[in-house]
C-alpha cells in the first residue's frame, strides 16, 4: 500500500514541474535534460538524469537522436545507458548503436506461461551490453543490414535454495556473442512521432561459442510490426505487433524474450513472464487536449510459450491504460511520456522520453 501511494504522488509531481526551462534549441538541433525521480520496492527512491539530443541537417528528412540516461538508488545501485540513431550517406546508411550498464535488483519468477506468484525470487544482476545494428537502404524504404550484439552476465544475491541459486542456464552468468542479419522495411514519415506510414524490423541472429568469445549456442528471430493511420489533423491511431522465437537448448534465462515493462504489455513487471518464445498486440489511440498536451488510450495483449504450437495452450495475459504526452518540441513532436497502465498485475506508472513504439 505504501507503494501505491508513493507513486500516486510522484504521479502528480511529475504533472506540476515545469521541464521547459532546461531545455537548448537551434535551428535544427536542440538538447531535452530531464531529472529522473522514481520509487520502487526493489531500489527504494531512485534519482538520475536522462538527456536527448536531436539533429537534422536541412539536407535531410529524418533527425538524428543521441540519448543518455543515468540513475542511481539510496540502495547504492547504478544503470547509464548511452544510445544513438544516427542516418549517414545520404540516409541510406541507419547506425543504431547501444552501450548499457547496470547492477539492478531484479525479480525473477520460474520460466514458462504459468509461473506462479510464490515463484518469485529476488537477485542482482550486472550486465554489460553492446548493441549494434548498420541496416543499408538497398530499395526505396527496404534496409538490409548486419547486427552484433555481445553481453556479459554476472549474478550476485541469489536467494538460497531458489530456482538460480540450485542452477539453470544463465545463473552462472557468462558472455552471449550474437551475430545476424536485419530487415527493415520503413514508410514512416517520422522515426520520432510518426503520423502515417509501417515499419517492419525482421532480424535473424545467431548466438554461439565463436571460438571462445561467447558461452551459449541458439538461434534467435525477432519480428516488430508498427502501422500509424492518420485519423485526423493531430490524431492517430498505432498498431504493433512484435514475435520472438528462440531454437537451441542452450539459451540463457537472461536472454529468453519476456511480456512486460515500459515499451512491451505496459501494466506488466518486465520480466513476469518470459520463455523462449513470445507474441504480443498493442494498440494506442493519440489525440490532442490542450495547448502541448496530448492524451493516449492504449490496450496490449501477449502470451508466452517453450514452443510455437503450445502457443495455444498459452493463456493470453491483457493489459490497458491512459497516458499524458507534454511536447518539449511541437515541431519535431518530441514528447515526454506519463502512462497509467493496469492488469491482472495491479496498477502501474511509467515516465519517460518518446512514445513507447
Amino acid at each position: 500500500m505504501k507503494d501505491k501511494y508513493i507513486n500516486i504522488i510522484l504521479f502528480f509531481l511529475i504533472l506540476i514541474v515545469p521541464p521547459l526551462s532546461a531545455i537548448e534549441r537551434g535551428e535544427d538541433w536542440g538538447i531535452t535534460p530531464l531529472p529522473v525521480v522514481a520509487y520502487t520496492p526493489e531500489t527504494a527512491f531512485l534519482f538520475g538524469f536522462s538527456g536527448l539530443a536531436w539533429y537534422q541537417p536541412p539536407e535531410n528528412t529524418l533527425t538524428n537522436m543521441y540519448m543518455f540516461e543515468m540513475v542511481y538508488t539510496t540502495k547504492k545501485q547504478l544503470a547509464l545507458r548511452v544510445g544513438l540513431e544516427h542516418y549517414a550517406l545520404e540516409e541510406k546508411l541507419k547506425v543504431e548503436t547501444e552501450v548499457s550498464y547496470s547492477l539492478f535488483p531484479d525479480s525473477f519468477w520460474a520460466i514458462g506461461p504459468d509461473a506462479p506468484d510464490c515463484s518469485q525470487e529476488e537477485y542482482t544482476p550486472l550486465k554489460l551490453e553492446l548493441r549494434q545494428s548498420l541496416p543499408y537502404r538497398i530499395f526505396p524504404a527496404f534496409h538490409l543490414g548486419p547486427v552484433f550484439r555481445i553481453t556479459r552476465h554476472k549474478l550476485d544475491d541469489m536467494e538460497e535454495g531458489g530456482i538460480l541459486y540450485k542452477g539453470i542456464t544463465g545463473s552462472e552468468g557468462g558472455r552471449n556473442l550474437g551475430l545476424g542479419y536485419c530487415f527493415i522495411y520503413d514508410t514512416r514519415d517520422s522515426n520520432i512521432y510518426p503520423g502515417k506510414g509501417t515499419i517492419v524490423s525482421c532480424s535473424n541472429i545467431y548466438f554461439s561459442e565463436w571460438g571462445g568469445l561467447g558461452e551459449y549456442s541458439y538461434q534467435c528471430w525477432e519480428v516488430d510490426l508498427r502501422k500509424y493511420i492518420s485519423l485526423s489533423k493531430k490524431s492517430q491511431l498505432a498498431l504493433r505487433g512484435t514475435a520472438f522465437l528462440n531454437s537451441g537448448s542452450h539459451i540463457p534465462f537472461q536472454e529468453l524474450p519476456v511480456l512486460g515493462g515500459p515499451f512491451l504489455m505496459r501494466g506488466y513487471y518486465q520480466g513476469r513472464y518470459r520463455d523462449k518464445n513470445t507474441f504480443s498486440l498493442q494498440g494506442e489511440y493519440r489525440f490532442p487536449m490542450i495547448g502541448r498536451l496530448r492524451g493516449v488510450l492504449f490496450g496490449s495483449a501477449g502470451a508466452v510459450a517453450s514452443a510455437i504450437e503450445k502457443f495455444s495452450d498459452s493463456p493470453v495475459r491483457l493489459a490497458g491504460g491512459t497516458g499524458l504526452r507534454f511536447a518539449v518540441n511541437k515541431e519535431e513532436n518530441l514528447n515526454l511520456r506519463l502512462d497509467s497502465a493496469y492488469s491482472a498485475e495491479g496498477f502501474k506508472i511509467y515516465f519517460g522520453v518518446l512514445e513507447a513504439f
